[in-house]
């Protein structure tokens, strides 16, 4: 029988996040797939500089692995982010 985890602000922010979702989902305001904006929300976190664990947690996956190999998909601002961070390694 599979342990759940005590209730959690972050849960009850996932919670309130998820029926908005379904309200404008339900009214035709966005025409993807419900899944496809788990994998939005953990990319535009990501993105926002997120911790990769905390954004694993408010998904509720068992290790952060699966957060990053499957949710948070790489953006052009990461990447340009990066490179910005190496260029200043470098000069300076």
């Amino acid at each position: 029988m599979p342990t759940r985890r005590p209730a959690s602000k972050a849960a009850s922010i996932e919670a309130m996040s998820c029926l908005g979702v379904v309200v404008i989902t339900r009214s035709g305001g966005i025409g993807q797939r419900f899944h496809d904006l788990r994998h939005a929300f953990a990319t535009l976190m990501v993105e926002s500089g997120e911790d990769l664990g905390v954004v694993s947690r408010i998904l509720g996956h068992a290790d952060f692995a699966t957060t990053a190999d499957v949710y948070a998909h790489l953006t052009p601002a990461m990447l340009d982010r990066a490179a910005e961070r190496m260029e200043a390694i470098l000069s300076g």
